[in-house]
């Protein structure tokens, strides 16, 4: 019977250098079989799945880091043979599976009674997290590794970003809606009216174009309703759209940002997180809070805002 982390150190051992294994990887295995054995002491059983799996995300992503920071004639024939994206694509998926786990059990525990008796309903939540979380690391990922802006590796992150972003905008416009259909369906017992957020985006092309038809002609007895609900669409439109290219503005703003003092590449880190939180708490609630504003200016922004700071950037450096 193995012991929990025993393949993760094998994998440590294999991947990273004997003084991360030792000093780093070591006690952080150590401190996960620790709480995992006094857990199940106590007879949580729950609370010892819960510490095994969340330590062994925690080690995966510590093994991450430091196996693409192993010097070059201390590796192993098989680390020696891996691209430099290999451990962009490792740090992220690392980073990305950590958020939506937290992610995750936040809104786990804040769901009602009938949901939080059936837990398995929060897999139809990943569509709605994992394309926040997906940019944030990636982005993070870039800025450790050192050398991203070298021309080559520049080349083929952008390419993963852009890979990244086409996955996110297949998610964005019919997984996501199909999702959150069948979340919602599942949590009231029966059926229930579609929202913006569950129309794929022909469907909510369509509802905005008889949405304007209608208003034109003045054929609604409520236009202003009408008019808060076609700009509320409007919002949910452009905001999916936009958090679709998220992951190659961020992936541009990385590798420009990538190299630097420790300090800036820190800040620029802080102020990623900052604006997407902003603007995500701001997109919850977006006819109220940008009243004036077009909705492809406000859903774009962000965007914009990462592109012109890698142009800088770029430009700075030549």
């Amino acid at each position: 019977m193995t012991t929990p982390g025993d393949r993760l150190l094998t994998l440590a051992r294999r991947c990273c250098s004997p003084r991360a294994t030792e000093r780093v990887l070591g006690p952080a295995l150590a401190d996960l079989r620790w709480e995992y054995r006094d857990a199940l002491h106590r007879g949580r059983v729950w609370r010892a799945r819960w510490i095994r799996t969340t330590g062994s995300l925690t080690m995966l992503y510590l093994i991450a880091i430091h196996a693409s920071l192993v010097p070059r004639g201390s590796v192993t024939p098989w680390a020696m043979s891996t691209s430099p994206v290999v451990p962009v694509i490792a740090r992220s998926a690392a980073l990305v599976v950590i958020m939506t786990g937290g992610l995750i059990g936040l809104v786990a525990s804040k769901t009602p009674a009938p949901i939080a008796q059936r837990p398995w309903l929060l897999f139809y939540l990943l569509p709605a997290v994992l394309p926040v979380v997906v940019p944030i690391g990636f982005g993070v990922a870039i800025l450790q590794i050192p050398g991203a802006r070298e021309s080559r590796l520049a080349c083929r992150v952008v390419v993963v970003a852009a890979a990244l972003s086409l996955l996110t905008f297949v998610n964005n416009g019919w997984i996501l809606p199909v999702a959150n259909q069948a979340y919602r369906m599942n949590a009231a017992g029966g059926p229930v009216l579609k929202g913006f957020n569950e129309l794929t985006f022909a469907e909510t092309q369509t509802w905005l174009a008889g949405a304007r038809r209608l208003l034109s002609t003045a054929a609604t007895r409520h236009p202003s309703a009408m008019a808060l609900d076609a700009r509320d669409g409007e919002y949910s439109y452009h905001g999916r759209l936009a958090l679709s290219a998220a992951p190659l503005a961020v992936g541009l703003f990385a590798v420009g940002l990538s190299g630097r003092r420790r300090t800036m590449r820190a800040v620029g880190i802080l102020s990623m997180l900052l604006l997407f939180l902003t603007w995500y708490a701001a997109m919850r609630s977006p006819v109220e809070t940008f009243a004036s504003l077009s909705p492809a200016l406000v859903a774009w922004l962000p965007n914009l805002a990462l592109v012109v700071a890698a142009s800088a950037f770029h430009r700075q450096r030549q």
